[in-house]
């Protein structure tokens, strides 16, 4: 009886041990991550208006690394987004929410950001970025 209790328990403790080990494991953060592609941000905002679907499949889920002139910065208490320029479409541009504040960025700078790509709502969405 004691060999069944014993092989019953220990599976039971090493799955414990291992949910317990993915609950508490932190994402790897974005500057550790190669990005899958490097563009410029009329390049991506171009691939989502062209073909959404397409550039959901290529782009969603995945790091990219984009290159633009600021045409906004937004801070709201330790939160800040740039939006990047689209030159072709007055309207769009690639909207990057920072993952640490970045006080020496201004309206005009180019810069390059790497993040997490979500996909497109009214501006392509970048989430995690860090500026490179």
């Amino acid at each position: 009886m004691k060999k069944i209790l014993l092989y019953l328990l220990i599976p039971v403790i090493a799955f414990a041990a291992y949910a317990l080990y993915e609950y508490n494991r932190k994402p790897k953060p974005t500057s550790k991550i190669a990005p899958a592609y490097s563009l410029t941000s009329e390049e991506l905002y171009n691939d989502f208006s062209v073909n959404e679907q397409s550039a959901v499949e290529k782009y969603v889920g995945k790091v990219v690394e984009v290159s633009g002139t600021i045409e906004e910065i937004n801070t709201k208490g330790e939160q800040m987004k740039v939006v990047l320029s689209a030159a072709d479409y007055p309207i769009g541009g690639v909207n990057c929410t920072l993952s640490e504040r970045a006080n020496e960025l201004n309206v005009g700078d180019m810069i390059t950001v790497k993040g997490h790509c979500q996909g497109m709502l009214m501006q392509v969405v970048i989430n995690k970025a860090i500026v490179l």
